[in-house]
């Protein structure tokens, strides 16, 4: 999928700051504020201290979940899957990856590891059922790097049941490493219709606290408009704003895909815009 930023919040907000396990908050980690603002760092729920969840319940958090611990090794290196969060059009994956050298030595900084994720069976990148993206931050001292993956799919894909496989290609070592498991993440999740300022039907969106994705028919609108151009409104008709940055891929129909930073909850957004579209949330 070819990949436009909209904003650089991406990479500030999935940094990690620090390689290795970590039994405390890193001094500059984007750990999120609950209450009465105290940082609450959980060691043993890495994802939660790299993404907001101040808007979403305790309910939807657990729901949204999934505990995974699934280890693998290949060619001197091993790796811990360690946790899921997200709903059906994006998850976001904690990898934990210890080198059999440094990450300095290794070329690691300039030559990340390939991810994809595919359907069990599915053996290629072409089948892959999500775009995967990563980020991380290390010492290039330490062995050990814990990566950040966003797992995209345009379509509500990442659901219960979906059996799936994460492979890691590893081109310093020639590692080859793969984590299968089945989707139990419970997310709320919306598809609404996206109509054009005459009320023409011209296209879909699918909505969960994480993401939303979007493919319709060209408006004729500039792009960077309709991707700066996202409103979301509550059912008072006030704006929410789930600080997102936004993604394009261009083909027959227009896709975009906005990955909120701050997670919104499903049943609090009654209406989407984007530019000059818009759709009713049931």
């Amino acid at each position: 999928m070819k990949r436009i930023l909209f904003c650089l919040a991406l990479l500030a907000a999935f940094a990690l700051s620090a390689c290795g396990t970590q039994t405390e908050a890193p001094e500059d980690a984007a750990v999120p504020m609950e209450g009465d603002g105290t940082p609450q760092y959980e060691a043993s729920n890495p994802l939660a201290n790299h993404l907001d969840r101040s808007n979403l319940t305790d309910e939807t958090v657990s729901n949204a979940t999934q505990n995974l611990n699934l280890e693998a090794e290949d060619s001197g290196v091993s790796a811990k899957l360690q946790q899921a969060m997200g709903g059906p059009n994006l998850l976001y994956l904690s990898l934990e990856v210890t080198y059999p050298d440094t990450v300095e030595h290794l070329g690691l900084m300039d030559h990340a590891p390939v991810f994809t994720l595919n359907g069990v069976g599915q053996a290629t990148e072409d089948n892959s059922i999500a775009g995967i993206g990563s980020s991380w931050g290390c010492d290039p001292d330490s062995t050990t790097i814990t990566y950040l993956l966003t797992a995209e799919s345009p379509q509500a894909l990442l659901t219960p049941g979906q059996e799936v496989t994460l492979r890691m290609e590893e081109a310093a070592t020639g590692a080859d490493l793969s984590f299968s498991w089945t989707i139990t993440n419970q997310t709320p999740c919306q598809t609404i219709s996206l109509q054009d300022a005459a009320g023409n039907a011209v296209g879909s969106a699918v909505l969960s606290p994480f993401a939303l994705s979007a493919s319709f028919e060209p408006t004729g609108e500039d792009i960077l408009d309709l991707m700066g151009g996202l409103v979301l409104l509550d059912r008072n008709g006030n704006q929410l704003t789930p600080n997102e940055s936004a993604e394009n891929s261009s083909t027959d129909r227009q896709e975009l895909f906005f990955i909120f930073y701050s997670p919104v909850m499903v049943d609090q957004v009654s209406q989407v815009k984007i530019g000059t579209l818009s759709g009713t949330v049931s």
